[in-house]
């Protein structure tokens, strides 16, 4: 289970964020919502926390502040930020500090849901991992979502089509590195490299399987772009979705108004 506290002053955003993670995976535990960096981190100072989703502009402590005295005191615990606004300034100092993404507001639940499996997939590549690869270390470093426009340097055409074939006599809805493996003659880390490779390329797409009665594993299936019918359903979700979350927070500004 991975324990997951929310920093966020604004009550309608914190509830979206609530909803985007339980609506990701069921094994995700929310520990805690706090409206400013200051009870966060009396928090974070006795309690495990795995991922902190944390927004910049904060009162009594702000979200980098926070960041900077959760390195400074090396609490064990990773961060995605949250922010208004795309300042450089601000996206460097988070990136220096370790943050795993960095979300601008409005974000969508896939790019929130994108943020999370990052997160994830780098947990699952260091698990039990005593001596790390240069290997796996590229895959941690993959982008969130770019596209690999050409093969990366280190990567062989033939071992990618070899792959790829694969894939493909697999046949198979979704698939794991250990499947790939056990038809070729290459090692877990070569495939896992290519792999990632085609996830960043968005030939592929990944999802966490925690239903292995061990540690979870990464699911890869072929990438298929969604149909407008698709795109538009899943807006209006969304909008219904935040409309509900808002609902008791007009209700409450118009009682207080009547008063």
């Amino acid at each position: 289970m991975t324990n997951i506290i929310i920093v966020e002053d604004d009550p309608m955003v914190a509830a979206l964020d609530k909803q985007y993670i339980e609506k990701t995976s069921k094994n995700l535990h929310i520990s805690g919502v706090f409206s400013d960096g200051k009870a966060a981190l009396e928090f974070l100072e006795y309690n495990k926390v795995d991922l902190v989703i944390l927004d910049v502009y904060m009162p009594l402590i702000s979200g980098l502040e926070l960041l900077k005295q959760i390195r400074a005191k090396e609490i064990s615990t990773d961060v995605i930020m949250v922010t208004a606004a795309d300042s450089g300034e601000e996206i460097n100092t988070a990136l220096r500090l370790g943050v795993v993404d960095y979300l601008v507001k409005p974000f969508d639940f896939n790019r929130f849901n994108q943020a999370i499996n990052k997160y994830l997939h780098k947990q699952i590549l260091l698990h039990d991992k005593r001596n790390v690869p240069q290997e796996v270390i590229d895959v941690m470093g993959m982008p969130a979502n770019g596209v690999a426009m050409a093969l990366e340097k280190g990567l062989q055409k033939k071992t990618m089509e070899n792959i790829k074939e694969t894939i493909q006599k697999i046949n198979a809805p979704n698939f794991t590195c250990k499947d790939i493996t056990d038809h070729t003659s290459f090692s877990a880390v070569t495939v896992q490299r290519y792999l990632s490779y085609m996830v960043r390329a968005k030939e592929l797409k990944t999802t966490v399987d925690y239903n292995t009665g061990g540690r979870p594993r990464l699911l890869y299936e072929i990438y298929t772009e969604k149909t407008e019918e698709e795109k538009d359903k899943e807006i209006k979700e969304e909008k219904i979705a935040e409309f509900k979350l808002a609902l008791p927070e007009k209700k409450k500004a118009e009682k207080n108004k009547k008063a």
